[in-house]
Order: C-alpha cells, then structure tokens, then sequence
C-alpha cells in the first residue's frame, strides 16, 4: 500500500487530536489534509495554515510546534512521496546482470502508476520546490539517485552491449527524461495514455543505455 493511501486509512479511524500529539501523527493528519484541500484544485501558497490545521483536526498552535513554517510541510510531504518513488526505483537493481525491455517496460510503467496515485500532492507542490532553493536542492538529490540506479544498471552489463558514453551521464539523461515526462505528460492522463506513455518512456530509456534495440512486443499497448 502506497504512503497516501496509508495516510488515507489512518485518518478514518483516527480520533481528533487532544493535548498533546506525537510528530507521527501530527505529520499523518496534516498530509491527508492537504491533500483533501488541493483536491479542489486550490493553490498550495493560497491556502492558509489555519485551514489545514482546521482540516486535520487540530489547534493552529499544534502546526507550529511540528512545523516550523510552510516550507517545512512541504519538505516533509516530498521527502514521504519521494520514498515511494524510490523504492520503485531501486528495482533497476534487481534487474542486475539479466534486465530486459520487458523488466523495464514493467518498471516503469509501475512508476507511472505510483506517480498517478500521488499526483493531487505532487503536481502543486512541484511548482512550490522549482522556487524554493533549499527544497529544490533536496530534490535534486533524490534525481541523483535515479541517475546512479541506471548508472549502476549499465555498468552491470558488459561492455560490447553497452551504448558509447560516460554511463553517469546516458544515466543523468535518463533520470531527467523520466522526471520531465512523468511531472509534465502524465498529469491528468487517463489509463491508456499513462500506459503509452510508460512504454515509449521505457523503450526511449533502454535504447539510450544498449546497443540491443527493444522488442516490437508491445503487450497489448499501441505503440505511439
């Protein structure tokens, strides 16, 4: 179960918050709240603390004793999202010395699906990191850590199957390619288009780091 839907589960049951809170279930409260509010496609910046607070069932007084501004939430709630998509990611290792366009097609197409589930926080609050220099430094960490996936995936291979490049830079390339895609194309797409697009992503990504071309198989996907 992915980390919204878990923050979903626990609201239901939870109670209102009384006295005084642990930071878990402050944080869990006021992710589900958030994302209740941008699901009416109100802007992040716009809506007040008081509200969220109101909306998570807590004091105002409660936010800033977890929370020491906005921007702080905002880290909070990348850095819980961003688990998610890593620990997607980190299947690029198992595919080891044996991956396949398959695999990858597989893998890819799974974060799509992770990126769809999260997209009523994701997509406000990407614009929120682009103008935020420290939280747009912790990101780019994170993109640091899909490129050294796919740097490590290409370095497994041997070197006759291999594309001509620095594989830290086919790999930075790759990471870019799948960030821009996912948090431009993807918002608002429906099943089929979220499917082809994971496959054309996919087969663009395998073709940049091998010389073997994917297979033409497309698993029931038309192909763009």
């Amino acid at each position: 179960m992915d980390y919204v839907a878990r923050v979903e589960m626990a609201d239901r049951k939870a109670p209102r918050l009384r006295g005084e809170a642990n930071r878990e279930d402050v944080v869990r409260r006021v992710i589900a709240a958030t994302e209740r509010l941008l699901a009416y496609n109100e802007s992040f910046m716009e809506i007040q603390i008081a509200r969220i607070a109101s909306e998570a069932g807590m004091a105002r007084s409660t936010f800033y004793m977890h929370f020491r501004d906005r921007a702080e939430l905002v880290q909070e709630i990348m850095s819980l999202l961003l688990d998610d998509f890593e620990q997607e990611i980190a299947k690029v290792g198992q595919m080891g010395a044996n991956p396949s366009p398959e695999k990858l097609r597989a893998l890819i197409g799974d974060l799509v699906e992770v990126f769809h589930k999260h997209e009523t926080l994701v997509i406000p609050l990407y614009a929120v990191v682009q103008q935020d220099s420290k939280l747009r430094l912790r990101y780019e960490v994170r993109i640091a850590f899909i490129a050294a996936a796919f740097e490590m995936l290409i370095l497994a291979q041997p070197v006759e199957r291999r594309r001509l490049g620095r594989p830290l830079d086919i790999a930075r390339v790759i990471a870019r390619l799948i960030e821009g895609t996912i948090t431009r194309e993807m918002p608002g797409a429906n099943a089929e288009r979220r499917a082809r697009l994971a496959h054309t992503i996919a087969d663009i990504c395998w073709s940049a780091m091998f010389l073997d071309h994917p297979s033409a198989e497309t698993n029931g996907v038309q192909t763009p």
